[in-house]
């Protein structure tokens, strides 16, 4: 898969020039998850004007799942490029191919309602911004082994969205601080949608 790296680069230095603390990581891939549910908006507002095609949108907003995937993880190395390494862009692209699988999915699913007068702007808004949180997943699998192998941390716990959470995300909470060797062993990150929540976890990590 090739990666846009040219608007990847350009995104995170223009909104994030300062990613100094995993406080500031996190709150730029908020940011950018934002930003994505608003393009991700527009987008399904144009399909639905019939401004834009069926494939058309599916393409434009594979290219916004890759930047977003893209600029997380770049986040998660402190906003620096040269420290991206193989083993992150392969993060990278293993989780735009299983975005876009389910976007493949999502696309016939419109269509289907498109040709029964059943296609409603908030219903495709509404799933679009569901990949937002995805973003997350990339971020912390990258984020993790950062903390780990640059920053010297043996520890990490996992801690609740201040909104509702599900009982899965609770349990994980309730560990406490925990090695990362058993944290790797649980192999769950916020926002991989492997929980009850699934892709509404808006839960985060911290690191010692």
């Amino acid at each position: 898969m090739r990666i846009p790296f040219a608007s990847i680069f350009k995104s995170v230095r223009k909104q994030a020039p300062a990613l100094r603390t995993l406080e500031q990581q996190v709150k730029f891939v908020r940011f950018r998850q934002e930003l994505f549910r608003q393009d991700a908006s527009a987008l399904a507002e144009r399909l639905l004007r019939g401004e834009i095609s069926l494939a058309d949108w599916q393409r434009q907003f594979k290219e916004q799942v890759k930047l977003l995937h893209g600029t997380s993880a770049i986040a998660a190395k402190g906003g620096k490029k040269a420290a991206m390494t193989q083993h992150d862009w392969g993060i990278v692209g293993a989780q735009c191919k299983k975005q876009y699988k389910y976007a493949n999915d999502f696309a016939r699913a419109v269509q289907e309602k498109a040709e029964a007068g059943k296609l409603t702007l908030e219903g495709v808004s509404h799933r679009m911004g569901l990949y937002a949180n995805s973003g997350t997943d990339t971020f912390y699998q990258i984020r993790t082994e950062w903390a780990e192998d640059e920053e010297g941390a043996t520890e990490v716990r996992w801690l609740l969205s201040p909104v509702e959470n599900c009982r899965e995300c609770v349990e994980l909470h309730d560990l406490g601080w925990i090695s990362l060797g058993e944290f790797g062993q649980i192999g769950q990150y916020p926002g991989d949608g492997s929980r009850l929540c699934g892709p509404n976890c808006a839960c985060s990590l911290d690191y010692r």
